[in-house]
């Protein structure tokens, strides 16, 4: 099996590559219309996209669990409404007072009580020109809206330290699925890297 480092720089490349970096992608471009099942037909204004990457990623990476909401994987049950964070949340865990993300962690942050305000985004890395901030790709980037864009981008934000945990941006980070986990669960079917900026050298030690 591929070294972790490897993997980590695989599930990095999949969010840069879905999310269109900083540049972003709008709901009717499609990469954005395979990450999302073309939205699984919702409408706009209803519907949060912001799960729908982390499900993709775990496709994409052979996974064969059934947490992963998707219509397109050949496993399980076909896509179900409203259940992409709580299923997610169901195999995280809860991240400890000293946690740090890592390269391609995928991360559930939240203030609220009853978790409504909850929002999947997977972790990569510093931004070195602006210190103290750290890149992050997003899908649901505009949040429940009938607008084009944006779909989906990376995005920097601040981390910090406050009170009892870790704030990414102006939420706390509650659960994370780390890479070390979700290549756990992978089985024999190979990983897909395909599309993203990955040499040939790591995608053929990945998808072998």
């Amino acid at each position: 099996m591929a070294d972790i480092e490897l993997w980590r720089s695989g599930v990095a490349a999949l969010s840069r590559w879905a999310c269109g970096s900083v540049a972003g992608r709008g709901k009717s471009d499609p990469v954005y219309v395979e990450v999302t099942e073309n939205e699984h037909g919702c409408p706009r204004e209803h519907y949060s996209s912001c799960a729908d990457q982390v499900h993709w990623i775990a496709k994409r990476l052979g996974i064969e669990r059934p947490w992963v909401n998707r219509t397109d994987d050949d496993f399980g049950e076909r896509w179900k409404f409203g259940v992409n964070v709580s299923k997610l949340n169901g195999v995280c865990r809860p991240v400890p007072l000293s946690f740090v993300p890592e390269l391609g962690d995928c991360c559930i942050s939240w203030n609220r009580p009853d978790t409504k305000d909850a929002h999947v985004w997977v972790y990569l890395g510093p931004n070195a020109d602006r210190p103290g901030d750290h890149w992050s790709g997003n899908y649901g980037a505009a949040g429940m809206s009938a607008a084009e864009f944006p779909g989906a981008r990376v995005v920097s934000k601040h981390l910090y330290v406050s009170g009892p945990g870790l704030m990414y941006g102006t939420r706390r980070i509650q659960r994370v699925l780390t890479v070390p986990m979700l290549v756990a669960m992978r089985g024999a079917k190979h990983a897909d890297f395909s599309g993203t900026d990955l040499t040939g050298e790591v995608r053929d030690a990945l998808e072998a």
